[in-house]
């Protein structure tokens, strides 16, 4: 398989539906994690050690698997610019500084 716009698309199209897929198997929310670990600063530690663990790992891949469907949706609008406006769009993130590179020289490359 070779790198193309199409193929691209393709991938981060299907990582956004892993994504969404292994979301919806979890019974709470990243903010729902997000509180339940802020009440439990708040109450001292009342989850104990390996519940309070458990929640921060959950948490973890949740974060992980939105940063994903963000980095999917981000493709999908660039796929649809200019060259000249996808590196403009891209100049303009202040929090993907650890891939923008990904972005810059792989997707960019691919627009015509």
């Amino acid at each position: 398989m070779k790198i193309s716009k199409e193929n691209e698309t393709a991938v981060w199209n299907l990582i956004d539906r892993v994504c969404d897929n292994a979301l919806e198997q979890y019974k709470t929310t990243l903010d729902q994690d997000e509180e339940i670990l802020k009440i439990d600063d708040e109450d001292g530690g009342q989850l104990g050690f390996n519940k309070r663990n458990c929640v921060l790992y959950r948490k973890g891949e949740k974060v992980i698997l939105h940063f994903l469907k963000d980095c999917a949706q981000r493709v999908a609008k660039l796929v649809k610019m200019s060259q000249k406006d996808a590196k403009r769009e891209i100049n303009q993130w202040s929090d993907m500084d650890h891939c923008d590179t990904y972005f810059k020289n792989i997707i960019c490359s691919l627009l015509i």
